[in-house]
């Protein structure tokens, strides 16, 4: 008797295959989360988006997975909030990295096993405090034509700056590229 071997086909895109009305839905449920616990429930809502979306983001054929909960984020919110307010919000200014650290710290291919300390944004200054602030100023003075552009811009620092499972993340993508599907999608 022969046995066949089983050829895997090894996938090497990248992609988001989540539907845009479920994401719409889950993006509500979070916002009405926030509203009727006055923002205190915001964490659990944001961790639904994010276990969303992270469910449906295939990189590099590999899928991710999210496994952070909402009371871990709702401590580190506290903890970014009254760090601000008693440096009378100097500390402010390293919020979008640590929080982007601890997205990205809870972040695994679904195929690896979770170690916290294999995947995390190296990051830990205020250049992305920075860097969003750019993108909001190029944004506004364009009248929201570079948004493509900022957004890759952006996309392209933070994947530099991301390591997923021992892994380092890169962006490919173009503000032209990205113009052309807004107009398409438009």
């Amino acid at each position: 008797v022969e046995i066949e071997k089983e050829v895997k086909e090894v996938r090497t895109d990248s992609c988001f295959d989540g539907k845009l009305l479920e994401l719409i839905g889950w993006k509500l449920l979070s916002y009405l989360i926030s509203a009727l616990s006055a923002t205190i429930a915001q964490p659990w809502g944001k961790c639904l988006v994010y276990k969303y979306q992270f469910s449906h983001t295939v990189y590099n054929g590999k899928r991710l997975k999210f496994e952070g909960t909402g009371a871990d984020l709702f401590i580190n919110r506290f903890k970014w909030i009254f760090f601000s307010i008693i440096t009378l919000g100097i500390y402010g200014w390293w919020v979008p990295a640590k929080k982007t650290n601890w997205v990205i710290s809870n972040l695994h291919f679904e195929d690896e096993e979770f170690k916290p300390e294999e995947s995390f944004f190296e990051d830990k200054g205020i250049k992305l405090f920075w860097l969003n602030l750019l993108c909001k100023f190029l944004n506004i003075i364009s009248v929201g034509l570079l948004i493509p552009f900022t957004f890759c811009l952006k996309m392209r620092y933070i994947n530099r700056h991301t390591i997923i499972n021992r892994k380092k993340l890169i962006f490919t993508g173009t503000g032209f590229n990205l113009l052309g599907k807004y107009i398409i999608w438009i």
